[in-house]
Formats: C-alpha cells, sequence, structure tokens
C-alpha cells in the first residue's frame, strides 16, 4: 500500500514539472536591428492599431504611436510577444511570426536604440 502511494506521487510530481511551461529561451541575436526599419513596422501594424495601443483610449493607457513610449514598455512588450508567465500574450489575434519575436527581442537586448 505504501509502495502504490509513494509511485502515486512520484508519478504525479513528474506530471506537474512536464506540464511546467519552460521560460522562453533568448534568442540569438546574430544580426543588428533597428528600430525604424525592423521593429516600428511590427508594433505599427500589430500593436499600434484602432481599439488596442493607439487612438484616444489606449488599451491600459500604452500609447505604442512613438518611439518614446515603446521605449518606456519595452521590457513588458518584449514579455507579453514571448508568451511569458506573469503576462498577457500580445498581440491579441493573430500572433507574430518567430522572426518578428526574435527581431524585438534583440532589438531590446541591443539596447532599444532609436535607430
Amino acid at each position: 500500500m505504501n509502495r502504490l502511494i509513494i509511485l502515486s506521487l512520484g508519478a504525479l510530481c513528474l506530471l506537474a514539472f512536464s506540464c511546467k511551461k519552460d521560460k522562453a529561451e533568448e534568442p540569438q541575436c546574430l544580426e543588428e536591428f533597428s528600430f525604424a526599419n525592423d521593429v516600428e513596422p511590427i508594433v505599427m501594424n500589430s500593436c499600434a492599431v484602432s481599439g488596442c495601443h493607439a487612438g484616444a483610449s489606449p488599451a491600459n493607457n500604452m500609447d505604442f504611436t512613438n518611439y518614446d513610449n515603446i521605449y518606456l514598455h519595452r521590457d513588458l512588450i518584449r514579455k507579453s510577444v514571448r508568451h511569458e508567465s506573469g503576462v498577457t500574450p500580445m498581440p491579441i489575434g493573430p500572433e507574430l511570426s518567430a522572426d518578428q519575436v526574435i527581431k524585438i527581442s534583440c532589438w531590446i537586448s541591443q539596447g532599444a536604440a532609436n535607430n
């Protein structure tokens, strides 16, 4: 009986740990990304749209229509597009491609310059 309980608890622990979502790995940034050429078009087409992070009443008072506001919220943006735990996955609707997520993550890791 004790053996059955121990085996059951062991199996339960394995199941719990195997279902735990791994933290998103940091991408390898093999090239330099720019705000104007790489990041801004993604944000303008996927985030800074009416009803989301633009307009008179942007979601959570976060307006992403300019560099300064994007820079201010860069860590939250990175976590959201990477679907990390503790934040709401963004954007709502079609997910960004892996390439788009890498561009945003690397740009932020590279200092989030206004270039």
